[in-house]
C-alpha cells in the first residue's frame, strides 16, 4: 500500500528524545522544560506486555498538559514505541487488537501529534520485505488501523539502529533489514526517518566497504546508502531509498549517552559540509549534493541537559533553527 507522494519538503528539524526512565547520572527533566532549540520532542517509551497493551516504559509520565505547553509552542510531540531491549510481539488477531487500541488511546489522552516507531533488535525481519510476516504483519495492520482514525497530517517516523536499515544490503533476517517492510508498506505516508548512528557495529556502504560507527565516513555512507536505495540482500526486492528531506542524522548527545557512534561538535558540522556539498573525501568523486536534509536527531533530552543542551543547540545552529547558538556561546 503506497500513500499519495509529499512534494514539498519539510523545514529541518532538530528532535531529541524525552525519557520517561532515569539512568544513572541523569537528573529529572520535566517534559515541558524541554530548550526551545528542539523542533521535535520524542516521549520514549510505551512499549506492549504480552496481551499487545501498550505501557510506559518508566515513571516519568508526561501529562497532557505537559504536551499541550509543548505544542503550543510550535514544537511536534511524538510518542515513541519500542526502546532498547524491547520484543514486539504481534502474532495473534488478539494482540494486534489490544496493541492498537491502546495506541489510539493514548494518542487522543496525551494529543501528540504523531508516532514514533523505536523498537530495535526486539522485531524480526520475517517473510519478505514485500509481504511481512508475524510481528512486522502485525505491527503493520495495527498501524493501518490506527492511522485511518486520525488526520492525514498526523506524523508517522521510523527510527531504525543501522542493521534494521542498512544491514538489508548485506543480509535480510533477524534485526538486519527488519524497517524495510514498513517504508517499503507505508512509503510516502512516512514523515521522517530518524537514522540511529549510534550503538552499532561496523557496516557494509553502497560501495561494499565497511564503516566504522563514530566517524564521519559512517554517517555519510550510511546516509547515502538511505537516500539512494539498493538491493535488498538477496531477496530480489529492491528499496528504492528516500528524499533526503526525510532523512535525518541520529546521534548521542554525549560520549555517555550510548556504546558508541558520538561525534564532536565539529564531526557533526563536517558530516553535514560532506552531504550538502557532495564532497565525499579526498579521492573520491562528487555526488549529487543534499542541499534539503531532513536534520539531526539525538539521543537523549536528560543527556543533553547535562551539558546544558549543547547539543541540541548547537545542531538547530547548523540547521538554521530559531533557538540555536553557535558553538563557542554554549557554556
Amino acid at each position: 500500500m503506497q500513500h499519495e507522494l509529499h512534494r514539498i519538503p519539510l523545514c529541518p528539524e532538530m528532535a531529541a528524545y524525552w525519557q520517561t526512565f532515569r539512568l544513572t547520572g541523569e537528573s529529572l527533566l520535566p517534559l515541558d522544560q524541554a530548550p526551545c532549540a528542539a523542533t521535535d520532542v520524542l516521549i520514549a517509551f510505551v512499549a506492549p506486555d504480552e496481551t499487545g497493551t501498550l505501557h510506559f516504559a518508566g515513571p516519568d509520565i508526561p501529562t497532557r498538559e505537559m504536551v499541550c505547553a509543548l505544542r503550543s509552542q510550535g514544537k511536534n510531540v511524538l510518542l515513541s514505541i519500542g526502546g532498547g531491549g524491547v520484543t514486539v510481539t504481534l502474532n495473534t488477531p488478539e494482540q494486534v487488537t489490544r496493541f492498537a487500541q491502546s495506541l489510539h488511546a493514548l494518542v487522543e489522552d496525551l494529543c501528540v501529534n504523531g508516532i514514533d516507531i523505536d523498537v530495535e533488535q526486539g522485531m524480526a525481519a520475517e517473510g519478505t520485505p514485500t509481504q511481512p510476516e508475524g510481528t512486522l504483519a502485525g505491527l503493520i495492520q495495527a498501524l493501518d488501523y490506527v492511522l485511518s482514525c486520525l488526520p492525514r497530517s498526523f506524523l508517522l517516523t521510523l527510527a531504525p539502529e543501522a542493521a534494521n536499515l542498512v544491514g538489508g544490503i548485506t543480509r535480510y533476517g533477524g534485526a538486519y533489514g527488519s524497517y524495510l517492510p514498513l517504508l517499503l508498506h507505508f512509503g510516502s505516508r512516512i514523515t521522517r526517518v530518524h537514522m540511529q548512528y549510534y550503538n552499532t557495529g561496523p557496516m557494509t556502504g553502497l560501495d561494499g566497504r565497511t564503516y566504522e560507527p563514530g566517524t564521519v565516513e559512517f554517517a555519510v555512507n550510511m546516509t547515502d546508502a538511505i537516500v539512494k536505495g539498493f538491493p535488498i540482500a538477496d531477496t530480489g526486492v529492491y528499496f528504492p531509498g528516500l528524499p533526503t528531506w526525510k532523512v535525518s542524522i541520529g546521534l548521542p548527545a554525549t560520549p555517555r549517552a550510548a556504546s558508541n557512534g558520538y561525534l564532536t561538535p565539529e564531526q557533526v558540522s563536517e558530516t553535514l559540509r560532506w552531504l550538502r556539498s557532495g564532497y565525499r573525501g579526498p579521492n573520491a568523486p562528487l555526488v549529487s549534493a543534499y542541499t534539503h536534509l531532513g536534520g539531526l536527531m539525538t539521543w537523549s533530552l536528560q543527556w543533553d541537559a547535562l551539558n546544558h543542551f549543547a547539543f541540541v543547540r548547537h545542531g538547530a545552529w547548523m540547521l538554521g533553527i530559531s533557538g540555536g547558538r553557535p558553538e563557542n556561546d554554549i557554556p
